[in-house]
């Protein structure tokens, strides 16, 4: 209710050379908000204000209450599972938050969030549907304008952060080391996420007239970095955030990710 990661182990482009992020990143301050989906069932979930659920049959979307082994210690999730369907738009599927709670009277202009997530060792998103990548996590504002962190772009699987803010650059590639300017560095989500371990992500985001930003880690380890963006509407606020919320199209078998605490700052954490 509102209110030990796995190591990192990624294989470059070149000769093999693991990757091992740090196991647990430092200690944060309060957050502004936090969800740690502690509900009864989804009808009081959707009692919340500003929140809903969407798409699928029974089944696609429950309520974890007993995970063990979690990075930040808690039992609690939600599970998004995607049916072996055939290749056609079906009904989306995941939790929306339309407006945070508080977040009108603040109006952040910048935020910093902080999630974690596992998904099955089967999930992919090249099934010769759609465009091989589906929306982990979608921050928009009060235009819809949104921030969307996309995993399983094209066939290398990759990592990305979208906006329809941004004037250029539109798709952003994670990438370690962050600073690489090669694509053979961007990170796959085949090696990188897809394997039924924990894996905590952070991002930042700022609207801007060329100081603009958008950053992002994975277990620890930065993997993008811009800042100097300009965005479309400088003075909008972000206002909602959607776990999930992808059609179910083309997978042969079941595939799933549960989402565990997500959290989020108005004023630096300190990263």
């Amino acid at each position: 209710m509102f209110a030990s990661v796995a190591p990192l182990i990624v294989t470059m482009g070149g000769p093999a050379s693991p990757y091992v992020g740090p196991a647990v990143s430092a200690e944060d301050p309060t957050p502004w908000f936090e969800e740690d989906w502690d509900y009864v069932d989804f009808p009081e979930l959707n009692d919340q204000e500003g929140y809903t659920t969407v798409g699928g049959p029974v089944g696609q979307l429950t309520l974890e209450k007993s995970l063990t082994g979690t990075p930040w210690g808690g039992a609690l999730g939600v599970r998004v599972a995607l049916d072996a369907t055939v290749c056609e738009d079906q009904p989306e599927i995941g939790v929306r938050i339309t407006e945070i709670p508080g977040i009108v009277a603040e109006q952040p202009r910048e935020i910093w969030w902080k999630t974690y997530a596992k998904w099955s060792s089967n999930y992919d998103t090249n099934w010769g549907c759609s465009n091989g990548e589906h929306k982990f996590l979608q921050h928009y504002d009060e235009s819809a304008d949104r921030w969307h962190f996309l995993i399983g772009s094209g066939s290398g699987r990759k990592l990305r952060t979208f906006g329809d803010q941004f004037t250029e650059h539109q798709r952003k590639d994670w990438r370690i080391p962050v600073t690489s300017g090669s694509t053979d560095d961007n990170l796959d989500a085949r090696t990188a996420l897809w394997d039924s371990a924990w894996h905590e992500m952070k991002g930042h985001y700022r609207m801007g007239e060329g100081d603009g930003i958008t950053e992002a880690w994975l277990d620890g380890v930065k993997a993008l970095e811009h800042f100097d963006l300009t965005t479309v509407s400088v003075g909008n606020y972000f206002k909602s955030v959607y776990f999930s919320s992808n059609h179910n199209e083309g997978p042969t078998e079941v595939i799933d990710v549960i989402f565990g605490r997500y959290r989020l700052w108005i004023t630096d954490p300190g990263w």
